[in-house]
């Protein structure tokens, strides 16, 4: 695992007996991380991260689609600031 100067995750590396097996990068716009790839797969998509378009400073996920189109919906607490939950379409609690 890597971080940037400005505290951003880079990507994460497993490896076993010296041979990589798994190989995420993140690509953010700003600060906000938007995309995790694939580094060993053609740098496919794995997750996409929208945010909520609400917020100046965009600080609360809407929602994350895996490479699959399956989504999952994030809620937040009273405050509007703390992440609650984590819902998929069939609104069961993840």
């Amino acid at each position: 695992m890597d971080f940037d100067r400005m505290g951003r995750r880079t990507f994460y590396k497993e490896e076993v007996n010296g041979v990589v097996t798994k190989h995420h990068r993140f690509v953010y716009d700003n600060y906000l991380c938007v995309q995790k790839v694939d580094a060993l797969n053609n740098n496919s998509q794995i997750n996409l991260f929208v945010w909520d378009p609400t917020e100046p400073i965009a600080t609360r996920p809407l929602f994350t689609q895996r490479s699959t189109g399956y989504k999952l919906f994030y809620t937040c607490d009273g405050d509007g600031e703390s992440f609650a939950n984590l819902f998929n379409y069939s609104h069961e609690l993840i």
